[in-house]
């Protein structure tokens, strides 16, 4: 598997489906959302979700590439410390201003949740066309959909430095497993990704069941090894 090659082609295709994304509710470089019509959000939402899924999973093909070519991983503050609760650990420092961070890319999945109902959601073509789908133009908040948008294409644009993020976070689950607590062993859930359609009717679709694929063949090999 030339993971190389794998990594380098579906990055460059998902950050082609969030550009064009942010250009179509209006989201430039430095500027924020703050309310989009109902049928623009809805429909960003439904290209936003398998994207963000698609990432993750690329993020841990990522790590296993940096793996395999032998480079060090980033470790938790209690491992490089040697135990948990040291005595001479720095103290807490004050709460940053998130105004002056980016967002942060969530690194795992969301749980499934299960519901009396399902949206009936309209494809993605006649969603974004308000003359064919859903003419509904009522404006709701789209802050949060601008962070993560933002937090998207900063990842794409940092996979290394989102790959020891995740490295840390498996070090820490480890951690919590060896202490008899509970906690997620796979940032991903089990079985269908978020945003996943059959049959698909969006490109994102397509990379994410590539990435999904990839995922797995990473996280085989990882355990073979």
């Amino acid at each position: 598997m030339d993971w190389t090659l794998a990594i380098s082609r579906n990055r460059e295709a998902l950050l082609l489906i969030v550009v064009a994304l942010m250009k179509r509710v209006g989201l430039v470089d430095g500027g924020a959302l703050t309310t989009l019509p109902f049928y623009l959000h809805r429909a960003a939402v439904l290209i936003l979700r398998p994207a963000e899924a698609a990432v993750r999973r690329l993020i841990m093909v990522v790590a296993h590439e940096m793996k395999l070519r032998g480079v060090k991983m980033c470790q938790t503050r209690s491992q490089l410390r040697g135990q948990v609760g040291d005595s001479n650990a720095r103290p807490a420092l004050p709460f940053p201003n998130t105004a002056d961070f980016a967002p942060s890319f969530n690194l795992i999945d969301p749980l499934k949740t299960f519901g009396p109902e399902r949206p009936d959601y309209a494809c993605f073509g006649a969603a974004f066309d308000s003359e064919r789908g859903s003419t509904d133009r009522t404006p709701i908040a789209a802050a949060g959909l601008g962070r993560r948008l933002l937090a998207l294409k900063n990842a794409l644009g940092s996979l290394q430095k989102q790959a020891r993020r995740l490295s840390r976070w498996y070090a820490r689950q480890k951690l919590a497993l060896c202490q008899n607590q509970p906690s997620r062993y796979c940032p991903m859930r089990p079985g269908r990704p978020p945003g996943y359609r059959k049959p698909a009717v969006h490109e994102v679709e397509s990379v994410l069941r590539e990435c999904h694929g990839l995922a797995h063949d990473a996280l085989d090999e990882w355990d073979s090894s």
